[in-house]
C-alpha cells in the first residue's frame, strides 16, 4: 500500500476478536479502511432495501486510482462512456466480472471536490428518505433526480457531515 504511494493513517487493530481494521488514504486524498475477517467476516446483506448497494470513488485522476486500487486488491474494471467523462466499474479479481461488480471510479466533478469514496444506500423512495434524513439534521448535497438506466438517486450528508448517497435502482439494471 505504501509501495504504491498510498498512507497508513492508523495501524492494523484487532477489533476484539472479530478482525483486524486499518485505516489509510490513497495518493489523492480519499481516506479508505481495510478489514481482516476474524469472527465477523463483513457483508452478510447487500443490495437489497435499506443496504449498501454501491460505492463510487470521486478523485482528480480516475487512471491513477485505478491502478493503485488494482495493485492493492487485484480489482478489474471496465470502462463505459457517461455524459462527459470515461466511468470505471469496479468489479473483484475473481468470478463474471458483471456480477462481482460492486463500484465505480469517476473524475470529480467540482472545483474543491475533495477525493472521497460514496457509499450508496439502495432505498425503497429517495424522495421520502431525503425527508427522513434531512428532518433528523441531514442536509441535502445534491437533490433527488432520476439518472437514465441507473434510477434516482440522491447525494446527502449526515449532521456530522459525512457524504452518502441514495439509490433507487431502474427496475431493469
Amino acid at each position: 500500500m505504501k509501495s504504491g504511494g498510498g498512507k497508513l493513517r492508523m495501524e492494523p487493530v484487532d477489533v476484539m476478536g472479530e478482525g483486524r481494521l486499518a485505516q489509510c488514504t490513497d495518493p489523492q486524498g480519499a481516506e479508505f479502511a481495510m478489514w481482516q475477517p476474524g469472527k465477523t467476516a463483513g457483508f452478510g446483506l447487500a443490495s437489497a432495501d435499506n443496504t449498501l448497494v454501491w460505492v463510487e470513488l470521486h478523485v482528480p485522476d480516475p487512471a491513477a486510482a485505478l491502478g493503485f486500487y488494482s495493485a492493492l486488491f487485484g480489482w478489474r474494471h471496465a470502462e463505459m462512456q457517461a455524459p462527459g467523462m470515461t466511468y470505471r466499474v469496479l468489479s473483484t479479481a475473481d468470478g463474471d466480472q458483471q456480477d462481482t461488480s460492486f463500484g465505480g471510479i469517476a473524475p470529480q466533478q467540482g472545483q474543491g471536490e475533495p477525493s472521497r469514496w460514496t457509499p450508496y444506500f439502495n432505498v425503497p423512495d429517495v424522495d421520502a428518505t431525503v425527508a427522513a434524513a434531512t428532518a433528523n439534521g441531514g442536509s441535502v448535497v445534491m437533490p433527488a433526480s432520476d439518472v437514465p438506466e441507473v434510477g434516482r438517486i440522491a447525494w446527502l450528508a449526515d449532521p456530522a457531515g459525512a457524504v452518502f448517497a441514495l439509490l433507487k435502482p431502474n427496475p431493469q439494471m
